[in-house]
């Protein structure tokens, strides 16, 4: 019989004998210090056991937070593209953020790409401790994607990696109709 269940016996009958006393002495009703001392010994032991299971598991929601940020910067462009007639560019700087990338978003104003001051006028950056890449479908570095106004984008990969956890998350676009979007993991591409 293992420790967990034993000590559950153990406080079932503590609160059994404890009830029987009680019923000889109707006035007192308080826990006492014993029992107390059980259910907060309970309470250590339980989270003792789950706590490492939970262990990465906020930073992985960041990682999959980080890449639904790209998907609707990647979607607010091509929406901009179509409704203002002009080509819009999220741009790539691998060695901004010391080495982990950042992308902007950027609007051709005449011959020349400005950046944008409208949703997403602030570089987009991976979480701390995680680094971030961008690919064409056959895998070569790129440094920017191209929204034209048609409602077309230049089809791409992007994935953050989380090189300490060992994680990462891909978000896609298969061909240039199709929107960006988070590839489940396992799942062929």
């Amino acid at each position: 019989m293992g420790i967990l269940p034993m000590l559950i016996a153990l406080a079932v009958e503590r609160c059994l004998v404890s009830e029987m006393t009680r019923a000889s002495h109707p006035t007192s009703r308080a826990f006492t210090l014993i029992e107390l001392l059980l259910v907060l010994a309970l309470l250590a032991l339980a989270v003792g056991v789950v706590a490492p299971s939970l262990r990465g598991f906020s930073h992985g929601t960041r990682l999959r937070g980080h890449a639904d940020e790209f998907v609707a910067m990647t979607q607010y462009a091509r929406t901009q593209s179509a409704t203002t007639a002009t080509v819009f560019r999220v741009t790539f700087d691998p060695r901004a953020n010391n080495g982990a990338g950042a992308f902007e978003l950027h609007q051709l104003v005449g011959n020349e790409f400005s950046a944008n001051t409208d949703e997403f006028d602030r570089p987009l950056l991976p979480p701390d401790g995680c680094r971030i890449e961008l690919t064409d479908l056959t895998g070569k570095a790129i440094n920017s994607i191209d929204f034209f106004p048609t409602g077309r984008g230049e089809p791409a990969r992007f994935v953050v990696f989380d090189d300490q956890l060992g994680r990462r998350v891909t978000v896609e676009s298969q061909s240039p109709a199709e929107p960006f979007k988070v590839v489940p993991e396992g799942q062929p591409r």
